[in-house]
């Protein structure tokens, strides 16, 4: 904070102003505030402009080796797992989902504790 003794000034009307350095500072005060919200606005026009931009672009690619197709195909499904019994498990399970069971605490504990025992 700056402190001066700068005398006061007079009026139009002869007559002293002791507010005009605090209105010369709100004055300023608000120049920078409306200044600082200027670019403010600006920063967030840019960044929208941006982000529109980069959706626009199109989606993210992943091109896989043969090698890793491979291996995913491997892990999608369980050792001693037939196609058939996948496919009637996933179908099972989206049952269960769109009835809402899936989600029970008993459900949820057994697979924190797989999670946990590392199974």
């Amino acid at each position: 904070m700056e402190i001066r003794n700068d005398p006061p000034t007079r009026g139009p009307h002869g007559r002293l102003d002791f507010t005009k350095p605090n209105r010369v500072g709100i004055e300023k005060s608000v120049e920078h505030a409306e200044h600082v919200r200027e670019l403010r606005r600006q920063e967030a026009k840019e960044l929208e402009q941006e982000t529109e931009a980069s959706s626009s672009r199109g989606s993210d690619r992943i091109d896989l080796s043969p090698q890793a197709k491979m291996l995913a195909e491997e892990g999608s499904v369980l050792p001693g797992e037939t196609p058939e019994a996948r496919a009637e498990r996933v179908a099972d399970l989206r049952t269960a989902f769109e009835a809402g069971t899936l989600n029970t605490p008993e459900l949820v504990e057994r697979a924190a504790e797989g999670l946990l025992s590392g199974n």
